[in-house]
């Protein structure tokens, strides 16, 4: 098994990289090491999610400020619901007026980004993203989804 010194500062996941099994030992110690990565990645994110959580609620207790803690979380919540309304995209496609109240304390994104998205539908060719929507930089669709032909 390779050496790891205390010094070196890597995670389990560069650890069992460069740890090759030359006996029943290192494979036993390996499957080790990748189960702990696992945990210590599930741990991470049930953490980060807890955070996210906790900052909405404290957005939804306080007077509805923008930039307020929660204040990111409650944004990316509200466009997230917005993009699975059928409703309202097809508001945005149409220009169709949004409903009274749509957007209260929240910035221009929450028309921006459905109203882009409600359109691709209806459109083929190249599109060009500052990686901030369409690649998860906001967390709304992930891993990019829109695929244009």
């Amino acid at each position: 098994m390779a050496r790891v010194t205390l010094r070196e500062n890597i995670g389990f996941e560069q650890l069992v990289e460069r740890t090759r099994p030359r006996n029943h030992m290192d494979r036993l110690m390996n499957a080790a090491l990748r189960i702990l990565a696992k945990l210590k990645n599930t741990i991470e994110t049930s953490v980060r999610e807890r955070e996210w959580r906790r900052k909405l609620a404290s957005y939804l207790k306080s007077d509805w400020r923008p930039w307020r803690i929660g204040y990111y979380e409650y944004k990316v919540q509200y466009l997230s619901d917005v993009i699975n309304n059928d409703g309202l995209l097809e508001a945005f496609r149409q220009g169709h007026p949004l409903p009274d109240g749509y957007g209260f304390r929240l910035d221009a994104r929450v028309v921006e980004i459905p109203g882009v998205l409600a359109r691709l539908e209806q459109r083929t060719g190249r599109l060009l993203d500052d990686g901030l929507v369409l690649k998860g930089g906001i967390g709304l669709l992930g891993e990019p989804t829109v695929t244009m032909t």
